[in-house]
C-alpha cells in the first residue's frame, strides 16, 4: 500500500484520524488485540508516524480513553444532570456496529489485559474518582468510588455476563432503582433543580 508523505497542514488532521480509528479498534477488541500498525493501515499511514505523534501504544489507549470520556468529565458533581447522564451511560447498549463510539465498550474490552488495566485505573483515578471527590463533602473518595463501580459493574454484568435482570426491557423498574443510589451516592453534594442555578 503506497501512502502518501504528510505535509505539515495535515499533521492535526491526520492525528485527529489516529484518535477516531484507535476508539473504533479498541472499541471492538481487547487492548492486546489491537496494534498500532492496523490502526495506521485504517488511516491510511505509516505505522512510524502513529509512533511519532503518540510516543507509544499506552500512551495512545489514555489518549483514547480522554477523548471517550470528555463529556462525561464535563458533568459538575454539583449538577442535577449528572444523575442523568449516569443512567444514560447504564442502559446505553454496547454495540460497536454503529457509527458512535459508546466509551465504556473500550474500558469493557480491555478489562482483561493486566497493562490496560493499569492504564484505565490510573485513568479512572485522575478523571473520575479523584476530580469527583475533591468536590463531595466529607468521605468523597470512598462515594466517587462508589459511583464509578456502580456503572461499570452494571454495565459488565449486563453486556459482558449477559444478567437479563439488568436488561434495558427492565429499565422502567430499574432507573428509579439506579437514580436513588446515585442520589445515595452523591449525598448532600447534589443540588436539586430548585436550588440549582446556571451561571452562564
Amino acid at each position: 500500500m503506497v501512502r502518501a508523505e504528510l505535509k505539515a497542514s495535515d499533521m492535526p488532521n491526520t492525528r485527529d484520524r489516529i484518535l477516531e480509528a484507535a476508539q473504533r479498534r479498541f472499541s471492538a477488541a481487547s487492548y492486546e488485540q489491537v496494534g498500532l500498525r492496523n490502526i495506521a493501515e485504517d488511516v491510511g499511514i505509516d505505522v512510524a508516524y502513529v509512533h511519532r505523534t503518540f510516543g507509544s501504544k499506552d500512551k495512545l489507549f489514555t489518549e483514547v480513553l480522554r477523548l471517550s470520556f470528555i463529556e462525561e468529565r464535563d458533568v459538575p458533581v454539583a449538577s442535577p444532570g449528572l444523575p442523568d447522564r449516569l443512567i444514560e451511560d447504564m442502559f446505553r447498549t454496547l454495540d460497536t456496529r454503529n457509527a458512535g463510539i459508546d466509551p465504556l465498550s473500550i474500558v469493557v474490552h480491555s478489562l482483561s489485559s493486566a497493562t490496560a488495566g493499569s492504564i484505565l485505573r490510573q485513568f479512572i483515578i485522575d478523571e473520575f474518582t479523584a476530580p469527583m471527590s475533591d468536590s463531595i463533602k466529607g468521605d468523597g473518595a470512598q462515594r466517587a468510588a462508589l459511583l464509578a463501580s456502580l456503572l461499570l459493574g452494571i454495565r459488565i454484568l449486563r453486556d459482558v455476563i449477559g444478567l437479563q435482570a439488568l436488561d434495558k426491557t427492565h429499565r422502567n423498574i430499574l432507573e428509579p432503582l439506579a437514580r436513588q443510589m446515585i442520589t445515595a451516592g452523591l449525598g448532600p453534594n447534589l443540588e436539586t433543580e430548585n436550588n440549582y442555578t446556571d451561571d452562564r
